[in-house]
């Protein structure tokens, strides 16, 4: 199911569908890790709701709630892999 990432729960993750940032703040994300077709998974939120903290591509990344709401992902139960790969990090 497709999703903004702002929307994920603890430990719920996807695959990036879409990046709806433009200029700067997009290019800081890309330059990141954050591209269509990675995985990404929220590890936690701050105790206020944010930030979230964000693990994708061996790294933690923590954003914000505006800036996640503007990332697409199709949750991982829907986006048609084999669990089993997912677990080892194939697609």
């Amino acid at each position: 199911m497709l999703t903004a990432m702002s929307e994920l729960r603890k430990g719920e993750g996807g695959i990036i569908k879409s990046i709806e940032h433009v200029g700067n703040m997009r290019r800081r994300l890309i330059d990141i890790g954050f591209n269509v077709g990675e995985r990404v998974t929220l590890l936690t939120r701050a105790p206020l709701g944010e930030p979230s903290a964000f693990y994708i591509k061996g790294s933690v990344i923590a954003l914000r709630r505006n800036d996640a709401s503007l990332i697409t992902v199709i949750t991982e139960e829907e986006d048609g892999t084999d669990p089993k790969q997912r677990r080892q990090g194939h697609f």
